[in-house]
């Protein structure tokens, strides 16, 4: 198996917005924010995830850029998957949950831009 402990101070950042990831992280201890948008004055927060949840997984799924980015708001220990593990998995996986899986990460996609698009219009004219 492919995975690797890897550490996070408070304030890292453990995946970038706009950028393919690499791995997969599963967080074993501490919390990770989710934030939108982090090139704008106040970036809009998503989310917080802790022990027993992943980041990283959408685009390492998909393929594609990463849709927000993912900050270690307290010291963080995470197990790390890399994206050829992940990739292998996946070819094993029954076609029709793959398919389902694909679909509700275009969801996700899909959603995170909505929240952007209405936060936009709602705090662009403020």
């Amino acid at each position: 198996m492919d995975f690797k402990t890897k550490h996070f101070r408070r304030g890292e950042t453990v995946i970038e917005e706009g950028l393919r990831s690499d791995f997969i992280y599963l967080i074993k201890q501490g919390r990770v924010e989710i934030r939108k948008g982090v090139r704008r004055t106040v970036p809009i927060v998503l989310g917080t995830v802790g022990p027993g949840e992943t980041v990283g997984e959408i685009s390492v799924f998909d393929g594609s850029p990463s849709m927000a980015e993912a900050v270690a708001i307290e010291d963080t220990e995470t197990l790390a998957m890399s994206k050829e593990e992940f990739q292998r998995r996946l070819a094993d996986m029954d076609p029709i949950f793959n398919g389902l899986f694909r679909m509700l990460i275009k969801r996700n996609r899909s959603m995170g831009d909505q929240v952007e698009s209405v936060y936009d219009r709602r705090y662009s004219s403020t």
